[in-house]
């Protein structure tokens, strides 16, 4: 199966969607984790669907510990914690021994979640984000991360609870990428072509410059929104340009 292109006018297959919200969820976890940072196979000619996710989620970086960090591990009475660079599937049961365990830490809860998510277990990705926005209630990446769940869950549809959560994410952090396409996205199915195209305009200056291939596709995603809304075409260059830059500063 090669890597999955949309027609105009609809939603992404499931094989896109997947590949994009892995590839959105890079950098999520903010300053301690980094996950799926090798997305960058999203749209690869001729990738397939399962090899692309496999780099996706071939490896979750954790820093270094510091003298802190390392007594406090010392000190933790749950089944030793994954180091990132176990096979993702290790990953998994090793945080879900410690969950198992009685571990309540919202790092675990995220990272295990986060996890779960990568091999394409939405529903079992729930609870845990549930578990820790209630500890991290102001975290607007959560929010989206347990709307992207939820939305897996529904057929790719955002419910009223996912809706919701996406608003409030955009509410704390207007530039959250994965939030404005997941926005962008319902505004497509409910054939709001123009709000669409204005979300996923967002979503392009949000891209870091890094994430070329993603880039791109959010950039065909919007000329199509603003193709089927009438609106004319965007120029290329220099507005596109400081567009990325402001967005990515």
């Amino acid at each position: 199966m090669t890597a999955p292109t949309d027609t105009p006018g609809r939603a992404p297959t499931r094989g896109t969607w997947v590949l994009l919200l892995l590839a959105l969820a890079a950098g999520a976890a903010g300053d301690r984790l980094w996950l799926w940072a090798a997305a960058g196979g999203l749209a690869r000619p001729g990738a397939t669907v399962a090899a692309s996710a496999a780099s996706a989620a071939a490896m979750v970086a954790t820093p270094a510990p510091d003298a802190a960090s390392s007594s406090a591990a010392a000190a933790d009475p749950y089944p030793v914690a994954p180091t990132g660079h176990e096979p993702l599937p290790q990953r998994v049961q090793m945080l879900e021994a410690r969950v198992g365990a009685g571990s309540r830490s919202a790092d675990d809860l995220v990272t295990l979640a986060r996890s779960r998510a990568a091999l394409g277990r939405f529903d079992e990705a729930v609870g845990p984000f549930r578990e820790a926005l209630a500890q991290r209630p102001h975290d607007p990446q959560l929010m989206a991360d347990l709307a992207e769940a939820l939305a897996n869950t529904h057929g790719r549809h955002l419910d009223a609870e996912g809706t919701a959560l996406v608003d409030q994410a955009l509410a704390v952090d207007p530039a959250n990428l994965k939030a404005l396409f997941l926005a962008s996205q319902q505004a497509v199915r409910t054939h709001h072509d123009a709000q669409a195209a204005e979300l996923l305009q967002r979503a392009l200056a949000a891209v870091p410059d890094n994430s070329p291939d993603l880039a791109r596709y959010i950039r065909a995603q919007r000329d199509d929104a603003r193709r089927r809304a009438g609106l004319p075409a965007v120029e290329g260059g220099a507005a596109e340009a400081g567009g990325r830059a402001s967005g990515a500063s």
